[in-house]
């Protein structure tokens, strides 16, 4: 919940969250991203193998993209580059 409230007064580009994670009243972290802080910080979901449901919340909750665990590092980082250049 700390790290939620303090997105509103800073200058966070990138959120990664666990696709799984509620904050204190239950919203995903992506929800609760987009209802704080808007369209800035980019959200990238991190989703369990096969948990294809987890991905698809999380695209509606407002996560701009979603990495399956475990991510090869190449991946993730093509992916946050993407995020970072507006490419979501």
């Amino acid at each position: 919940e700390g790290a939620l409230a303090s997105l509103g007064g800073s200058c966070v580009r990138l959120v990664l969250a666990g696709a799984g994670l509620r904050d204190a009243v239950g919203r995903s972290v992506a929800r609760a991203v987009r209802e704080t802080s808007g369209p800035e910080p980019a959200v990238i979901a991190l989703v369990d193998p096969g948990d294809e449901r987890a991905a698809l919340e999380a695209a509606a909750d407002g996560a701009d993209d979603h990495v399956t665990l475990p991510a090869a590092a190449h991946d993730l980082l093509v992916r946050v580059r993407a995020c970072l250049a507006g490419e979501r």
